[in-house]
Parts: C-alpha cells; structure tokens; sequence
C-alpha cells in the first residue's frame, strides 16, 4: 500500500522518480494476488510468488535511497532513509513466513533482531573512520561581483572543516547574501577573497516592452570565459522563459510553483547547462509593468586555479552539493536605458514603414 501511495503521489508533484513506488507497487501486487492463488493448493509457489513480486521493488528501493545518499550525503539522509523503509515494508510478508509458530517465540526472533541491529550500529560507529579511502567532505566556493570588484569565500557547511576554516573565518548565520548564489546557497560561512581579473558574462537587451501588468525582456546572454552554467536570477516572479540557441529550437518553460518563493529578494532563478560558445537569446515574461534587475552569473569548476587556493589535503574531499569547488562571477543588470533606445528605435521603424507605405519612396522619415 505505502510504495502505491509513494507511487500516486510522485505521479502528481513529482512524474520523473513516480517509478520507484508504481513499479514496486505493482510488481508485489501481482506476486501477492499469484501468492493468494496458489496458497491452498500450493504454498511453496506461492512463496516463490511472493518472493518474486517483492524483489523487483525492494531492488529498486534500496538502489535509489543508495543515490540519494551518494548525492545529498548523511547529513540528508533522511530522504535514504525513506527509500529503505520502504524497501523494508515490501517484505514483511517474508517475516511473518519466517516466524516461528507461537507469541513467545516470534516476540524472542524480534527482540533478537533488535539486538543484533544495535550491536551492529554501535560496531560501525566504532570502526568507521575518516581516511584517504573515506574522505571527509567539505563544501567551498568563490563568489566575485564584477559590479563591485569585491571577492569573497563561501561554505554552505553547517560546521566548518578545520582544513577550509582559514578561508571562511565568519560566521554568517542564515543570512540572505548580498546578491544572488547558484542553487539557493546559503553562505553560513563566509571570508574575504582576493580579486580575480575574470570577466562577468556579456548580455545585451535585444527588446523591452511593458503592457498592462507584465513585462517581457529579450536579451542576449554568453559567457566571457566559456563557463560550464550561466545562471540568470530575476527580481520578480516569471511568468515564461524562452531560450533559443543558434541550430536548437526554442525551449520554453513555466514555473511550476511561481509563488512558491516570491518572498525572496530574488525569486526566479533559471540555469543552463553547457551554454553555446556563442551565446544564447533569452525571453522572459515578468509579472510587473516596472523595469526588472537582473542578475546573471557564470561559473566554472576550477577552483584550483585560483591564487592562493591549497589543495585540499589526503582525506579531504569535496561536497557532494553541486555548488561545491566552483568560481562564479555575476553582476546586475537593469535594462532601463536601452529600453528607451529600443522603443525610440521601434518608433522611427514604425514611422520609417508608415512613410514607405504612404510615398513609395525610399528614404528616412522626417521624424
């Protein structure tokens, strides 16, 4: 029941990992109703049944709570943890085929499962060490505005590691940064960086325009340093956003939740991976009739490169967080003064096609 549930759920918030529950769902209900079927005329098939409809979802399960905790790492375990359950609860119907006959003896089989589970767990809390073939993981980064010229160090590690303390000496708390992170990072622990010569990513405004509540900006977004993402954070909610690439086909994509985070300072956040040498025109339609701030930011995963960065030492990896060991270089961008020379433009095109249309002569208009 509970994989079934799992599997409705992620069906409606969540379609792409919905798998993990209706395939284990439905797996262990056929083995279960075969297992029914067989259960008086033949038990031992109908064990083979059961058997077999559970191990296809218990499986799966177990493989994906292993990634889950591969990528988030046990401090977010939890999310793991979920998965093994459910993997567990596929196969209580072998633990109850496995109880001895009788209260008193199936209550001892279970106590002493109880304690071979707590043994175990104290044994590996006891022997499991950090070392070089299980390294600690800590999260760093490099933040540069290029408005401001200022650098800075950021961990988004609740604690820091001695090895990273001297780059990020301060404690930030749960403050908002002073301008927008990749992946909603939030710096707990920040220092002062030294100033990189690296160039923010290059965007033009191709087209403004306001009506009514809404306001749509078409720029032209590359990055100077061939990054591996560029990352554009809007000031207000966004409606849709359309990428087109040189040989690619438009793509457009609508917030699912656009109110979900419209209380932040910056609510939409759109990322692209592996942008084209040459660049890429970006539309987007933003609820409002005032001129939108943007923030667009590029980064790479060289973190060695930069001056003054030691390499981490043996037994000392980094986080499995997908902000780990980049640089990012961002700045601010408002469109408010090539909006009015995009609407002077558009009005002298207006005016140059009225007078074509009226004369037939080719020449500028007066205005």
């Amino acid at each position: 029941m509970w994989p079934a549930a799992l599997g409705v759920v992620t069906a409606w918030l969540l379609p792409a990992v919905s798998y993990y529950g209706s395939l284990s769902a439905a797996a262990a209900g056929v083995g279960g109703l075969i297992a029914l079927l067989l259960r008086e005329r033949r038990p031992g098939w109908s064990v083979v049944a059961l058997t077999a409809g559970a191990v296809p979802g218990s499986v799966l399960l177990v493989l994906g709570g292993i990634e889950l905790v591969g990528v988030l790492g046990m401090a977010n375990g939890a999310a793991g943890a979920f998965f093994f359950v459910l993997a567990g609860l596929l196969v209580l119907p072998f633990i109850e085929l496995a109880l001895p006959t009788g209260r008193r003896r199936g209550l001892l089989v279970l106590l002493g499962a109880a304690v071979v589970t707590m043994l175990l767990t104290a044994i590996g809390l006891v022997v499991d060490r950090f070392d070089e073939s299980h390294p600690r993981q800590a999260n760093l980064l490099y933040v540069m505005d290029a408005d401001t010229r200022t650098a800075m160090w950021v961990s988004q590690n609740r604690t820091r590691d001695p090895s990273t303390a001297r780059y990020v000496p301060i404690s930030n708390g749960e403050a908002e940064p002073p301008h927008p992170l990749p992946y909603g990072v939030t710096p707990r622990w920040t220092g002062t960086a030294d100033v990189v010569p690296m160039d923010p990513p290059r965007i033009d405004v191709l087209a403004s325009r306001s009506e009514g509540d809404s306001t749509e900006v078409r720029v032209r977004v590359a990055s100077s340093r061939r990054a591996n993402v560029i990352t554009i954070h809007a000031d207000r909610p966004v409606e849709t956003a359309t990428i087109t690439a040189d040989g690619q086909p438009p793509v457009t994509a609508s917030p699912r939740y656009p109110d979900a985070v419209g209380a932040r300072a910056w609510p939409y956040e759109m990322r692209l991976y592996d942008p084209p040498p040459n660049g890429f025109t970006l539309t987007l339609q933003l609820r409002g009739s005032t001129v939108p701030q943007l923030y667009v930011s590029d980064y790479t995963v060289d973190l060695e490169q930069l001056p003054g960065f030691t390499p981490r030492p043996p037994g000392l990896d980094r986080s499995p967080y997908h902000s780990s060991d980049i640089v990012v270089v961002g700045r601010t961008f408002r469109p408010d003064r090539v909006v009015s020379a995009q609407i002077f433009w558009d009005s002298v095109r207006a005016s140059k096609s009225s007078a074509l249309c009226s004369s037939g002569k080719n020449h500028l208009p007066s205005t």
